[in-house]
């Protein structure tokens, strides 16, 4: 008599390994980039003060958080859909060939995310007694530690069900699909609100280079002081002896071309100004004023022990 309840192995082709490689892939990707955009979204809603200074101050400190946030939304817009696209696609096969729930790539990749999230959830829960040691236990850092929690044992518990149960049809999966999908969606629309619009965000930009050319005029100005032991008088003084240093011009205005405003105060004292759009961007910058027309200035004051005048090399 036959046995008619011999057990289908089925092996592993080609297309089944890389496309639960690219599955994998795209999900590890998805899971970094959702946990950065939430760590990017607590930085800006609940600063560590004990950082802001790190960062060159509040200004910088959000700036960091906005890069992140551009960045993870761009990651999770592309690769979380082609991330569900495969799921959906690995899913219908199951559906067809329930054997293939048991491919050894599959069992393998999952037991390795299975792996990676209780290694994190570890460190995550070490880093946490330690800092708590360490008296950091500002709410910026219990809420990344709550992220990190609440998305790796999630992932945890759902690879571990998944690989557990048997291959009988589940509703499931689909509806994680759909709940994930939701999460991920209000997470990078959140961005909008919290970030500002792609329109803001290149005002933010613009007025970031303005300042970061200020800075760099800045630098010519006390090299012009250690050189000739004096503030140049006007601002074409200053751009010949920029050009004649830099071998480049003088940076301008990146959206108007503007040049900008170079004036002095007294003997040591030397202003910088430009037209700013963005509100915030001279926060907790020292010696920097805005004016309601969006006008803004960088007043500088050269000191000659930190800036002491160079002598001359004699030639012999």
């Amino acid at each position: 008599m036959e046995n008619t309840n011999s057990l289908v192995v089925i092996k592993s082709g080609p297309k089944d390994f890389f496309l639960h490689l690219l599955a994998t892939i795209t999900f590890y990707a998805s899971m970094v980039a959702f946990i950065a955009l939430l760590f990017a979204y607590i930085d800006v809603k609940i600063p560590d003060l004990l950082y802001l200074d790190v960062y060159g101050g509040n200004s910088y400190y959000l700036q960091a958080a906005q890069s992140t946030v551009r960045w993870t939304s761009a990651v999770l817009l592309v690769i979380f859909p082609v991330f569900i696209l495969l799921s959906r696609i690995i899913g219908k096969e199951y559906k067809a060939t329930p054997e293939k729930r048991e491919l050894k790539v599959r069992k393998w990749l999952a037991y390795f995310t299975i792996f990676l999230s209780a290694v994190t959830l570890i460190v995550d829960l070490v880093t946490l007694i330690y800092k708590f040691y360490g008296g950091d236990y500002s709410w910026n850092f219990f809420a990344k530690v709550l992220v990190v929690l609440f998305v790796m044992g999630f992932v945890f518990i759902y690879y571990l069900w998944d690989l557990r149960r048997d291959n009988t049809p589940s509703a499931k999966p689909k509806i994680t699909a759909w709940v994930a999908g939701i999460i991920v969606l209000v997470a990078v629309i959140s961005g909008f609100f919290i970030v500002g619009l792609p329109a803001n965000q290149r005002d933010v930009r613009f007025d970031q280079q303005r300042l970061s050319n200020l800075q760099s005029i800045q630098y010519s100005v006390t090299d012009f002081w250690q050189a000739k032991g004096s503030l140049p008088q006007e601002a074409g003084e200053l751009k010949a002896y920029y050009e004649n240093r830099n071998g480049s011009s003088l940076p301008t205005d990146p959206e108007t071309k503007q040049d900008y405003e170079f004036y002095l105060g007294d003997t040591k004292t030397f202003y910088l100004c430009a037209q700013f759009t963005t509100k915030d961007i001279l926060a907790n910058i020292p010696g920097a004023t805005l004016e309601p027309s969006g006008r803004g200035c960088l007043k500088r004051v050269v000191d000659k022990d930190t800036y002491p005048v160079r002598k001359p090399i004699p030639v012999y």
